[in-house]
């Protein structure tokens, strides 16, 4: 498993509020076991509701079943999600 965190959640308003944190990191989106999208941001909870809410209409048509994520500070995000991409190739970029 390439995530520091192991742990994955449905993809939908209760379990982002529930387990999404409200701080800086990389989240990643799948649908079944496809990798769907991985991005940054500085509050995950509110990008992950932002895109739970149809903002992304790409994402949005691919479906996400689930997401998870990682913490990481502002100054190494980008650079952990440029590795999760390389490695995990998601659909979206």
């Amino acid at each position: 498993m390439p995530w520091d965190n192991s742990n994955s959640y449905p993809f939908n308003q209760d379990q982002i509020l529930w387990n999404a944190p409200k701080r800086s990191g990389v989240y990643g989106l799948y649908s079944s076991e496809k990798c769907v999208f991985i991005g940054e941001s500085n509050t995950i909870q509110e990008t992950l509701a932002t895109l739970f809410a149809g903002s992304n209409s790409e994402i949005t048509r691919n479906n996400p079943t689930t997401f998870i994520y990682e913490l990481s500070s502002e100054k190494y995000r980008k650079a952990r999600r440029d590795e999760l991409i390389a490695e995990l190739n998601p659909l979206l970029r």
